[in-house]
């Protein structure tokens, strides 16, 4: 992290976020190559997708590790952007596929208490159940 100076003697912070290469892009990019290539990702796939991405979630909200392992004082995440351009593959041959949820931009932590005051989310990957935006489209 820097500290940077400002014009009127005001201090910003300059931080830095160094993440993972995935070569393979995003799920999107890749469901865009499969269906350019007449081309599927097959059911294997998907399930071991979904199952990644179930850990992600569970490490979100629960802060419990791949390993079983609970963190002390977790305060639970929101995503609340979740889709195939936010999923991003580091791995996939074959039958094997190794995926990571990303872009926590309109993430927020959750207060057990009360539900999260503001809304977001991406239109297209709404819930068919949210008819506050029908018609965005």
């Amino acid at each position: 992290m820097d500290v940077l100076t400002a014009d009127k003697g005001t201090s910003l912070l300059k931080v830095s976020l160094f993440m993972e290469y995935c070569p393979q892009g995003s799920l999107q990019d890749l469901i865009d190559r499969k269906q350019q290539a007449q081309d599927h990702v097959t059911e294997a796939v998907t399930w071991k997708i979904f199952g990644q991405l179930s850990l992600a979630l569970r490490y979100c909200h629960y802060g419990i590790c791949a390993n079983g392992t609970q963190i002390g004082g977790w305060e639970p995440v929101l995503h609340r952007d979740i889709k195939p351009a936010n999923i991003l593959v580091t791995k996939i041959e074959a039958e094997e596929v190794m995926v990571k949820l990303g872009d926590f931009g309109l993430a927020t932590f959750v207060n057990p208490e009360r539900a999260p005051s503001t809304y977001a989310r991406t239109l297209r990957y709404q819930p068919p159940t949210d008819s506050s935006s029908a018609g965005d489209y």
